[in-house]
C-alpha cells in the first residue's frame, strides 16, 4: 500500500512539473515572438497558456498588447478587460485599454450613473468579498468575546447589550455583503462586442436592428437564451445580440 502511494505520489509531481515546464516554454515562446514581432504566433502561444492560467493578469495584458500590434480591437480590449478583473489596479492594463479606446469607431460614450448605483457596485464587486468576510468573522468573534465575558466573568458592561444586538446585526450585515460580493465572483455579466457594426435588434419589432455596435465596445448581459443575448450598453440602448459575436469578460 506504503508502495502503492509513493508511487501515485511521484506521478503527480512528474504531472505537475511537467505541465509548469510547458507552460515556461510556452511563455518564452510567446515573448520572443512578440519581441520578433511575430504577433499572430505570439497571440496562438498567449491563448493555449490561457487554458492552463486563466487567473494570470500579466498573461491577459501581454495578450491584449498582442491583438494591439494586430489591430484587432475587440481581442485587445477583451483581454485588457480580463487583465484588469483579476488585477483591478494594473495601471498597465488600464492605460492601454484607454489607447484601444482611442481606435474604436464610433465609441459609445458611457451616461453617467447614478452615486448610489455606483456606490454599490464599488461595494459589491467581486474585489471586495475578502474584505466582507473578514469583517464578519471579526465582528462574531468580538460579540461571542463579550457575551463570554458578561457570563462567565460576571463583567457588567455599560450598554452591553445594545453593543452586543450592533455586531450581530454588523455580522449578519457584513455575511450578507460577503454573499453578494462572492456570487460576483463568478458572475461575468460584462461582454465585449468582437465584430464590427454588430446588429443590435429588437424582438419586439421582428428583430428589426435598432442600431450597429462597434468592435471593442463593452456591453451588460442581462439574459441569455437560444444562442442570444439580451444586452445593455454604455449609453443605455438595450436589445438582442448573437452570442457568437461577443465574448463574456
Amino acid at each position: 500500500m506504503k508502495t502503492c502511494i509513493n508511487i501515485l505520489f511521484l506521478l503527480l509531481s512528474f504531472a505537475l512539473t511537467s505541465k509548469a515546464d510547458t507552460n515556461e516554454i510556452l511563455w518564452k515562446e510567446a515573448n520572443t515572438c512578440f519581441k520578433n514581432k511575430q504577433y499572430d504566433s505570439a497571440a496562438l502561444f498567449y491563448e493555449k497558456l490561457t487554458v492552463n492560467k486563466p487567473e494570470n493578469a500579466a498573461l491577459y495584458y501581454n495578450l491584449g498588447n498582442t491583438y494591439y500590434k494586430l489591430n484587432k480591437i475587440g481581442p485587445a480590449v477583451l483581454n485588457y478587460e480580463r487583465a484588469l478583473r483579476i488585477k483591478p489596479d494594473y495601471i498597465e492594463a488600464r492605460e492601454n485599454l484607454a489607447l484601444t479606446h482611442n481606435r474604436i469607431s464610433n465609441n459609445i460614450s458611457a451616461t453617467p450613473e447614478i452615486f448610489f448605483i455606483k456606490w454599490w457596485e464599488t461595494l459589491s464587486n467581486e474585489h471586495t468579498n475578502s474584505i466582507w468576510s473578514v469583517l464578519a468573522l471579526l465582528s462574531f468573534i468580538v460579540a461571542l468575546g463579550l457575551l463570554a465575558r458578561r457570563k462567565y466573568f460576571k463583567a457588567s458592561l455599560h450598554y452591553g447589550a445594545q453593543i452586543n444586538g450592533f455586531l450581530f446585526f454588523a455580522f449578519a450585515l457584513f455575511l450578507v455583503m460577503a454573499w453578494v460580493s462572492t456570487k460576483n465572483v463568478d458572475a461575468h455579466t460584462e461582454a465585449i462586442i468582437m465584430v464590427n457594426d454588430a446588429p443590435l435588434t429588437n424582438p419586439e419589432q421582428k428583430n428589426k436592428t435598432i442600431s450597429l455596435l462597434p468592435e471593442g465596445s463593452k456591453a451588460i448581459i442581462l439574459n441569455e437564451h437560444n444562442g442570444s443575448m439580451e444586452i445593455r450598453m454604455a449609453d443605455g440602448r438595450q436589445g438582442w445580440i448573437e452570442a457568437s459575436l461577443v465574448s463574456k469578460i
